[in-house]
């Protein structure tokens, strides 16, 4: 491992005076250490911010929900705040690795993880992503990887959350000393590409502070749902983040997400188009199942992952929609 100086911070003023490439956040440390032990990370330093006046509250009103940077997924997983609405966020939170290691993560660590790619966490393959020149799991070994999408890179993004907080229409708000920026999360999630080897949009000198989702509906309902290659602590092969509002049998509002499928968290707009202001039953989810899919290239290794997401929906639309 690359020797580097542990430094632990008071306040956010003076984290954001020093944070940059060579000096890098630490808050619950559960994929920067890991890349650090495999090399990908070699700071100068670590920056301990748990100490600081970062927020870590989840709270939830006529405004919708927010969430300190801070806030761990355990936090989020057993919030009482968050109601049948929000269920879609307690789903992923507890469903994402072991309960210690949920103790530790924070939202904003989460959204920031890298990909969890075999090839690009391997000390002596030189990926695209890590500045190479290919992407090995184009013509090797991609049975977890990207089924939508033609980039030069095809790792997934490996938080189950980030799909939650697409499908919410989440808002993160960064901060560095040249100010504040407020980014929509599709923004903020992004496809890397030859000038920007990342997965979003924050920059070198930018510390997430919060995120903020806007209020839904009373009537709506959500879930998370999530197929791993063993029963539990695994990243999701595939996942679906639902969430469906219904008036006079119809469906008013819907927001569908996938993770395990791209770069980013893919939303499906034209499976939401086809679902909206229509009398929902077992046709139209078959309907809304077929088309889920459509835009799926599979790899060599992957094209379980079509029947896989098909099955997701299947069972989150009659939950949502039919089980009423």
């Amino acid at each position: 491992m690359h020797e580097f100086n542990f430094e632990s911070i008071e306040t956010l003023d003076e984290t954001l005076a020093r944070v940059d490439n060579t000096h890098r956040i630490l808050a619950g440390g559960t994929d920067l250490l890991t890349r650090l032990k495999s090399g990908l990370d070699q700071p100068e330093s670590l920056l301990d911010i748990k100490a600081t006046d970062l927020q870590s509250d989840l709270s939830v009103n006529e405004n919708g929900v927010v969430m300190g940077a801070l806030c761990t997924l355990s936090d989020i997983e057993s919030a009482d705040a968050l109601d049948s609405r929000y269920q879609l966020l307690k789903d992923a939170a507890g469903q994402a690795a072991t309960q210690q290691i949920r103790n530790r993560a924070t939202i904003a660590g989460n959204l920031l993880q890298a990909p969890r790619c075999w090839y690009y966490r391997h000390p002596d393959i030189d990926c695209w992503r890590k500045g190479g020149d290919e992407c090995p799991a184009k013509q090797g070994r991609n049975s977890h990887h990207a089924v939508i999408g033609e980039g030069p890179c095809v790792a997934v993004h490996p938080s189950d959350l980030a799909a939650c907080l697409l499908t919410l229409d989440a808002v993160v708000d960064v901060r560095s000393r040249r100010g504040e920026r407020r980014l929509d999360i599709a923004d903020f999630l992004c496809s890397p590409t030859q000038d920007r080897r990342q997965e979003t949009a924050l920059e070198a000198d930018e510390i997430i502070t919060s995120i903020s989702i806007p209020p839904l509906s009373p009537s709506a309902r959500s879930c998370y749902l999530k197929a791993m290659d063993r029963k539990t602590w695994a990243f999701a092969l595939s996942g679906l983040a639902a969430a469906v509002t219904m008036q006079d049998g119809q469906v008013q509002d819907v927001r569908l997400s996938l993770s395990g499928v791209a770069n980013t968290p893919y939303r499906l707009t034209a499976v939401e188009a086809l679902l909206k202001a229509r009398r929902p039953d077992a046709d139209l989810v078959q309907e809304a199942v077929a088309r889920s899919t459509e835009d799926f290239s599979p790899l060599s290794e992957n094209g379980y992952k079509v029947e896989l997401v098909q099955g997701l929906m299947k069972s989150a639309l009659g939950e949502l929609l039919l089980d009423q």
